[in-house]
């Protein structure tokens, strides 16, 4: 028998790139304050919210005015796209992962991504401008999160978004559901 693993599908009508000054006035933000998002939900130990406030520490003594936007579980679905285009930069830092929703829903909207390595992250992130794999060291975190921000270079995965939309994960499922019911009927004859 085989397993098949399919992913949450990423809303693409809802996660896609807008304007990040746009997004900024929207929230109110500052238009020159870089903002390093990071996402603890419920779990902020298994988040390692410890490593990236020890990151953040370090990334101050560069961008001095920068500043650190945590999302818990209660924020609208509706209001992520805008958080995440208005970011700078996202950092994910988790101990355990299997296929992160918010780096895909980061990448479909072209955020920077910073993310150790865990999970797929590296199917995502590999060979791709504006994301960086980095140990859990706070001193590597930073200085590719300053290093990213610095060069203003964006991720544009473009149609590969389509590797994770809400379309495929449904065929993908209904993919399973035919060979299963071919199965049955192959057992039955």
């Amino acid at each position: 028998k085989s397993v098949n693993v399919i992913l949450d599908g990423t809303d693409l009508s809802l996660f896609h790139p807008i304007d990040k000054l746009n997004a900024r006035r929207q929230l109110k933000w500052p238009s020159n304050e870089p903002v390093i998002f990071f996402y603890e939900g419920e779990r902020p130990d298994t988040k390692r919210r410890d490593l990236v406030d020890a990151s953040f520490k370090e990334i101050r003594k560069v961008l001095h005015q920068c500043r650190l936007e945590v999302m818990g579980s209660d924020v609208p679905r509706n209001r992520v796209p805008l958080l995440l285009n208005a970011s700078d930069c996202l950092l994910m830092t988790s101990d355990f992962e299997g296929s992160p929703n918010i780096v895909r829903e980061a990448l479909a909207c072209n955020t920077p991504v910073v993310s150790v390595d865990v999970g797929d992250i590296r199917r995502w992130l590999m060979n791709l401008d504006g994301t960086r794999i980095v140990s859990r060291d706070p001193m590597e975190i930073s200085k590719n999160v300053v290093d990213l921000i610095s060069t203003g270079i964006r991720p544009s995965i473009g149609s590969r978004a389509l590797q994770f939309s809400d379309e495929m994960s449904t065929n993908a499922v209904l993919s399973v559901y035919r060979q299963v019911l071919l199965g049955s009927n192959q057992d039955t004859q």
